[in-house]
């Protein structure tokens, strides 16, 4: 029966297999497509290539020529790729094989197969043209036909000119290596921006400058001298260490952004007026308490708050009331001072729907302060209705021989929260605490948290990042665009 499905049924029913674990029906993850593969000729025929390649990962050098060598020998193999993530060249302590010609030769013929990508992420893509320019420079343009997603990071200015005339994307995220990258509309990157404005739904910058709404013979002023950069699908909107006019109308340019990241070189725009209803409209911030606070002030009922990068808010007597209300769902923040009960017990009354909590602390001198930490967080959030909880301690100024035992005297505490969890908290789901993981699990005697494995560790991470965005309705996005 399986078999008389299209491709586009079975890989619906493939993808909610392999996302099983996330609606918690047990650890299926991946693999379990295989086993399904394994259990007749028939099926095997079906899932393989075509689901198991569907999606492909590669991060070592081996998996990179396994993969190489099957794509090349199997035409199949290659036409059953719609998603492919490489990221082989970012880790310098990675052997030299990994950069050499030969390799990156072999990746480009393989390439060449894979005719029906949607979907490609490469980090250290200066370091792919660098070795091999035909991945570049031929093969890119080659499966550009059906290229709706594109991410590449540590990017050079040339490695982005075969970019040049590709259009009509979905999601897009260019992170350059240094800050010297103008995006004009004659630059390569300003051309595919520019060309996916009917299109483009995920937007993601580092490291430019911003000259995208200057007049030229690409983008002339609109009637009334209005520039016509107008990206009207984009809902998520990451800009990292970009520079923009002071006086530039996200408003305008970006009408529907509902979650935003904007780590730019001037504050300036978040008291602009002209930025109000761009502030009022956001429903998930990764930035400052700064930039949350203007939000707040503008009227926006945020849903999710990242502020893991941001300072610690100003302890004692911080009002949450003036940055959330009861809309929030996720929130992550650092407190790199003294942890209070006050502090954390706001949370139950601002913000009564938080489902999502991940928390990093500044551990004391000689960890003494690790269990009082534990009680406090015990005592005041567990009357949430958490799904997920991740607790860790940043070393700050513990001395060298103390921080090898941070772990182990996280972990030695973890044992009594677990269990007020189990008792308090109904609805959690999961939990982290500094590098261990628990899973909440059913027999017939009930349910307990079990520590999940290492080898699961990757079924933990679509877990954590489904809790972190399960309050919205565009969920799939997230996991399969930038946020992927």
């Amino acid at each position: 029966m399986l078999l008389r499905f299209d491709y586009d049924v079975l890989s619906t029913i493939a993808r909610e297999l392999s996302s099983l674990v996330a609606n918690g029906h047990g650890r299926l993850g991946q693999r379990s497509l295989l086993y399904l593969s394994m259990t007749c000729r028939s099926i095997h025929g079906m899932i393989a290539p075509k689901f198991l390649l569907a999606r492909v990962y590669l991060t070592t050098t081996k998996a990179l020529e396994t993969f190489c060598s099957v794509v090349v020998q199997h035409p199949a193999a290659g036409n059953a790729v719609r998603d492919l993530y490489i990221d082989f060249g970012s880790d310098p302590s990675l052997p030299p094989l990994v950069f050499s010609p030969l390799l990156l030769g072999k990746f480009a013929d393989a390439l060449e197969k894979m005719r029906e990508i949607r979907s490609l992420k490469a980090d250290a893509y200066r370091l792919l043209h660098k070795y091999e320019p035909r991945i570049s420079k031929g093969l890119i343009p080659h499966i550009a036909h059906r290229l709706r997603t594109l991410c590449l990071d540590d990017c050079s200015r040339v490695s982005l000119e075969p970019l040049r005339g590709l259009g009509q994307m979905r999601v897009l995220a260019i992170a350059m290596a240094g800050k010297a990258y103008s995006l004009t509309p004659e630059s390569a990157v300003g051309t595919l921006v520019l060309g996916s404005q009917s299109t483009l739904e995920e937007l993601w910058l580092r490291n430019m400058t911003w000259c995208l709404d200057r007049p030229s013979k690409e983008t002339p002023r609109a009637p009334g001298g209005r520039s016509s950069c107008i990206w009207a699908r984009v809902h998520t909107l990451q800009l990292d260490g970009m520079q923009f006019d002071d006086n530039f109308n996200f408003s305008r340019a970006f009408p529907s952004v509902r979650c935003c990241g904007l780590s730019l070189e001037s504050n300036f725009w978040r008291v602009h007026p002209c930025n109000r209803p761009f502030l009022a409209k956001l429903e998930a911030i990764d930035g400052d308490w700064p930039e949350v606070h203007a939000a707040h002030d503008a009227g926006a009922k945020l849903r999710r708050a990242a502020l893991m990068d941001a300072p610690s808010p100003p302890l004692p007597g911080f009002d949450f009331r003036t940055y959330f209300t009861d809309s929030l769902r996720s929130l992550a923040m650092n407190i790199d001072q003294p942890l209070s009960f006050d502090c954390l017990d706001q949370l139950h009354a601002v913000t009564p729907n938080l489902t999502y909590l991940a928390v990093v602390l500044e551990a004391g001198s000689e960890l003494d302060s690790l269990p009082a930490q534990m009680e406090i967080i015990s005592a005041s959030v567990f009357r949430l209705p958490l799904t997920f909880i991740m607790i860790r301690w940043m070393p700050g100024i513990i001395a060298p021989m103390v921080v090898s035992t941070l772990g182990q005297k996280a972990h030695s505490c973890s044992a009594a929260l677990l269990e007020s969890a189990q008792k308090q908290c109904p609805t959690l789901k999961a939990v982290i605490i500094q590098e261990k993981s628990w899973q909440k699990v059913f027999d017939k005697e009930g349910s307990h948290f079990e520590e999940i494995k290492e080898e699961d560790s990757d079924e933990l991470v679509h877990l954590v990042r489904l809790s972190d965005w399960q309050w919205w309705e565009g969920n799939a996005e997230c996991l399969d665009g930038i946020l992927a």
